[in-house]
């Protein structure tokens, strides 16, 4: 096996990413070899010198979101800093007609991973379980030139991150060769303030199992990290699995944190003792009782392949004592204070952690429910939209289900999702839950909030209209085209950012305005969507109808895939066709016009997208309406709201009051302008 983004993750073999052809650029693919959620590595060859080489690129360029962007850079970046016998090389970063790529050296040979895998499938022990010394010795001096490859990227101010088996590669000559900095971190501060927002909050980067406790938790990295993702993978190889592990991320984080890593001659009694405390000193959970360095680990390890003594030391009684009694200030405090005997102590103890532990398998059990019902939701067809408990919801905040028991009112708040719903799911948990505490600090009624996520353009009417939703988000347009019995519903809030969007050409099309259209061919992003309808009643205000056009063609968004991958949106085919000569222009949101506006494209004109609308059903009690618009106003609500910034609408929130707004006034009036487009000249 060559270069591969995790081992963990096998090549999907009905992959055709981007359908592209066996040619790209000045290479030639022959075979897919790694695949991840953000990029696929081929195995290909360079024409102009025959070389054979890893090519990475992203899996998706027009569903990439920005921060992806920037990872795929920066990971150029990062390995462009490296030269290391033991770090694989980076040949060339380029761009082929639109789409990044690194070039890498190809190595030939498996990760360290499937090393250890094939030995495990060929034994019911694992590898070392009874190797002699000079076999662990060679383990040694194969963890000491890794961790001299990590010591090299620390002094050229590159963390990794992402240590694990999968990501060191064994060449030919049976040397390690470190991989896949595609979560690579920037330690200069300059640099670093550039790239905050790489790893969005609450998104631990890394992988389940080999993470160190600072990752899971958020807080501050170092070296320290790396030092610990080292140890997590010579712990590996000592006893075929990583040092914490379980049935979910969730429970293999809490374990991580909370609990020691046990000691591998538990597993592997012909471990050298030596080697275990190596080991278990880089699994440190203090960072500061870790080695200082990677270069202090190598040569450790090199000491111990070489029977000279080694430096670090297995922690003595004091040590392992302070550490049970941070782990277990309850029993500490109960056997202290209360001095009633070891048998009383030992069964308050036993009730407490009987109850923990209760407490804790509930909410766990809760938490894997509700993902796996929101990642599944668009595997079955037939289903159009599911509702997330108040009780899940509280799970994903992070809070206690408690909090949902005893509530006046149960609100459901309807949302279309246009991203992957699971996390849409946990963004709007958090969301609710501020919501909550707020009218709960005001003094309003108390009430809990469920989730319904709708499926993007399905068929299901408004939920509003159907009573099965209390409050959702709509854009104005769709408001306006609603049925007159809906305009009973209150505006609580209208979304205070402002978006554009964009009619664009190719350069060297000749089209300079829209008047210009006029017997041109033009695309238009999926009619249901606001942004095709807003683009309608531009060219109405122009004077032109469809009958103008020489031909008019509009994008359906269907098949859509908001899991692994994320959307294809029919805006972002516009612009596909559009450079492929398949039509004269189209339209597309700001955003996506300036990511690809270097290939080629002429800004035609602009136009105002829809704002959106927070929407409250009639009928819903007006203590409940008040202490909801209320709430609105409070500055912690609106850094949660989902690429939106709510401001409470104007006077009471009605139809007839809110027309003061002008922006909600020429989106009626693009409404009626847009019904209009289709109709044929008399």
């Amino acid at each position: 096996m060559g270069l591969a983004l995790a081992p963990e993750e096998s090549p999907d073999s009905t992959d055709n990413w981007l359908g592209l052809e066996r040619a790209f650029g000045d290479y030639t693919l022959q075979r897919q070899v790694g695949s991840g959620g953000m990029g696929i590595v081929f195995e290909a060859t360079r024409r102009c010198d025959g070389r054979k080489v890893a090519l990475k690129l992203l899996r998706d360029l027009y569903a990439a979101s920005p921060s992806q962007l920037r990872r795929f850079g920066l990971e150029a970046e990062a390995v462009a800093r490296l030269d290391h016998p033991n770090i694989v090389r980076i040949h060339e970063v380029g761009e082929w007609d639109g789409h990044p790529f690194l070039c890498m050296e190809f190595i030939e040979g498996p990760s360290l991973n499937e090393i250890h895998r094939r030995k495990q499938s060929a034994s019911e022990t694992a590898s070392l379980s009874s190797s002699e010394f000079s076999e662990q010795a060679r383990l040694a001096r194969f963890m000491a030139k890794t961790a001299r490859a990590v010591e090299h990227a620390h002094a050229r101010g590159v963390l990794h991150r992402d240590l694990k088996p999968g990501n060191i590669l064994v060449d030919a000559d049976g040397e390690p060769r470190l991989t896949d900095f595609g979560l690579a971190k920037l330690l200069a501060p300059s640099l670093e303030e550039a790239r905050s927002t790489l790893t969005a909050t609450g998104d631990a980067p890394g992988t389940p199992g080999f993470m160190s406790p600072e990752q899971v938790k958020h807080t501050a990295l170092s070296e320290a990290t790396d030092i610990y993702g080292l140890g997590a993978v010579l712990y590996a190889c000592l006893t075929g699995r990583p040092p914490f592990h379980g049935g979910t991320p969730h429970e293999v984080f809490h374990h991580i944190v909370a609990l020691m890593p046990t000691r591998p001659r538990k597993f592997q009694p012909a471990v050298h003792h030596d080697l275990e405390t190596i080991c278990l000193k880089c699994l440190e959970k203090n960072p500061g009782h870790r080695y200082a360095t990677a270069g202090d680990l190598a040569r450790d390890l090199e000491r111990f392949a070489s029977r000279q003594p080694i430096s670090a030391r297995r922690a003595g009684p004091l040590r392992r004592s302070q550490r049970w009694v941070r782990r277990n200030p309850v029993g500490t405090t109960l056997i202290v204070t209360l001095g009633l005997g070891l048998v009383v102590s030992l069964a308050l103890l036993k009730v407490v952690n009987d109850q923990r532990r209760e407490i804790a398998l509930d909410r766990d059990q809760t938490f894997d429910e509700g993902m796996q019902k929101v990642s599944q939701i668009w595997r079955e067809p037939g289903t159009e939209a599911v509702t997330i408990s108040a009780r899940e919801l509280a799970i994903l905040a992070g809070r206690s289900p408690a909090i949902v028991w005893g509530a006046q009112h149960v609100l459901t708040l309807a949302v279309r999702a246009d991203d992957g719903p699971s996390s849409m799911a946990q963004r709007y948990a958090r969301l609710l839950a501020s919501y909550q505490e707020r009218i709960r600090l005001d003094g309003g009624p108390t009430m809990t909030f469920q989730l319904q996520l709708l499926k993007p353009h399905s068929a299901k009417p408004n939920s509003l209209l159907q009573r099965d939703a209390d409050l959702t988000v709509l854009a104005a347009s769709d408001y306006y085209r609603m049925p007159a019995t809906a305009t009973g519903n209150d505006i609580i809030g209208v979304d205070g950012t402002s978006r554009e969007g964009v009619f664009f050409a190719r350069s060297n099309s000749g089209i300079a305005d829209l008047r210009a259209l006029a017997a041109r061919t033009l695309v238009l992003p999926d009619p249901s969507l606001s942004l095709t309808l807003m683009a309608k009643a531009r060219l109405v205000g122009e004077g032109l109808k469809a009958s103008d056009l020489k031909r008019l063609t509009t994008i359906l968004d269907q098949g859509f895939d908001l899991g692994e991958v994320g959307p294809v949106l029919s805006a972002s085919e516009t612009i596909a066709r559009v450079l492929r000569g398949e039509a004269d222009a189209g339209v597309c949101q700001r955003s996506q016009f300036e990511r690809q506006r270097h290939r080629g494209l002429v800004e035609l004109d602009k136009f105002p997208e829809s704002p959106r609308l927070l929407v409250v059903r009639r009928g819903l009690d007006q203590a409940v309406v008040g202490a909801l618009r209320r709430a609105l106003a409070a500055p912690e609500l609106k850094r949660w709201w989902p690429d939106n910034s709510f401001l409470p609408a104007p006077l009471d929130g009605t139809v007839a009051s809110i027309t003061n707004d002008s922006r909600l006034e020429a989106v009626r009036a693009a409404v009626s302008k847009a019904e209009s487009f289709e109709a044929v000249h008399p």
